[in-house]
């Protein structure tokens, strides 16, 4: 069982993209995809942003040092400090999953180690609906025990809208941003801007 604050100290560094995995999945149900499906049901609402949550966290950790994206058949997770697996869900308003119960659900929920998994504490970090389902509520990470929740805590919307892009796109971004110079100004190079 990992504890809320080992926990914590393990996502705090990625706690930025691990909301905006979920809030960026939102965003583009919302403004693309949901103004074609004129009737959408909610188990259809749920699978496409799983698969959008999914495919932000492939982008976001990708290359990330200390954080590998485990691939399964239909499902992805992410291990975090190699002692840490997380997925992403709906939740409920009692913070339950809404898992078709297969045995490797089961499994997962029971904190029972799965032989495609490395042993570690599971949390679910996922989002609630409001009464509407128009929006959600806020998004949490939550270790739950047969799907009853022992701990939980919201994630905090980023203060900014800065975008964490993977290590090697970052670096290549900054190598090609540089500040625009005026008529007559020289590129400065090296750090104390004499040049050298």
């Amino acid at each position: 069982m990992i504890s809320i604050h080992e926990a914590r100290a393990l996502l705090k560094p990625h706690e930025d993209d691990l909301y905006l995995c979920v809030s960026e999945a939102w965003d583009h149900w919302t403004e693309k995809i949901r103004p074609l499906v004129p009737v959408h049901y909610a188990r259809g609402r749920a699978n496409t942003l799983y698969d959008l949550m999914a495919d932000q966290a492939r982008t976001r950790f990708g290359n990330r040092p200390g954080v590998q994206v485990i691939e399964r058949p239909s499902r992805m997770f992410l291990l975090i400090g190699g002692s840490l697996i997380v997925r992403f869900k709906k939740l409920s308003r009692r913070l339950r999953t809404a898992n078709y119960p297969t045995q490797q659900s089961q499994m997962f929920d029971a904190q029972i180690e799965l032989p495609h998994l490395p042993p570690a504490g599971r949390i679910n970090i996922g989002y609630r609906l409001n009464r509407l389902q128009t929006g959600y509520l806020d998004i949490l990470a939550v270790f739950s025990v047969n799907n009853h929740a022992v701990w939980h805590y919201e994630l905090e919307r980023p203060s900014s809208n800065v975008v964490h892009l993977p290590a090697s796109e970052e670096q290549a971004v900054a190598r090609l941003v540089r500040p625009k110079l005026q008529p007559g100004e020289k590129e400065e190079k090296g750090e104390s801007g004499n040049g050298s």
